[in-house]
C-alpha cells in the first residue's frame, strides 16, 4: 500500500503519461515506466498496474473508434495474438504460482475477445 502522498502524485502522473502515450506520443511511456518502478518496490507490482491500465486504453480506444475500424485488418491479426497469448503462458506459467493472476489476465483476455466478437459491438 502507498502511504506517502508524493508517491500517490507520482503514481497518478504514471497514470497520466500512460494515457497520454496511448493517444500518440509514445516516447512519454518510458516516463511512466520509471515513475511506475519509483513507486513500487517491485517491477512486479509496477508491471501489475500498468497492464490494466494500457487494456482499458485499448478498450476505450476500439470502443470509441468502434465504427470506423476495418474489422477484417483486426481478425487477420487474431490468430498470431492467439498465439502469441498462448506462447506467452507456456513461457511465464511456470513462474506464475498462484492461480489469482492466472485467473485475472485469462478472464480479461477472454472477456475482451467476448467483447469484440458480440455482434451489438461491432454493428455500425
Amino acid at each position: 500500500m502507498i502511504s506517502d502522498p508524493l508517491l500517490w502524485v507520482f503514481a497518478a502522473l504514471g497514470a497520466f503519461m500512460v494515457g497520454v502515450s496511448k493517444a500518440g506520443i509514445t516516447g512519454i511511456s518510458i516516463l511512466s515506466i520509471a515513475l511506475f518502478n519509483h513507486v513500487f518496490p517491485s517491477s512486479k507490482q509496477a508491471s501489475g498496474l500498468v497492464l490494466p491500465l494500457l487494456i482499458f486504453g485499448d478498450f476505450v480506444a476500439v470502443f470509441s473508434y468502434r465504427n470506423h475500424t476495418q474489422w477484417h485488418h483486426l481478425w487477420r491479426l487474431f490468430p498470431w495474438t492467439a498465439a502469441g497469448v498462448v506462447l506467452g503462458y507456456f513461457a511465464l506459467g511456470p513462474y506464475i504460482r498462484s492461480l489469482g493472476p492466472r485467473m485475472i489476465v485469462g478472464s480479461s483476455s477472454l472477456g475482451g475477445f467476448e467483447l469484440l466478437a458480440s455482434p451489438h459491438f461491432c454493428a455500425q
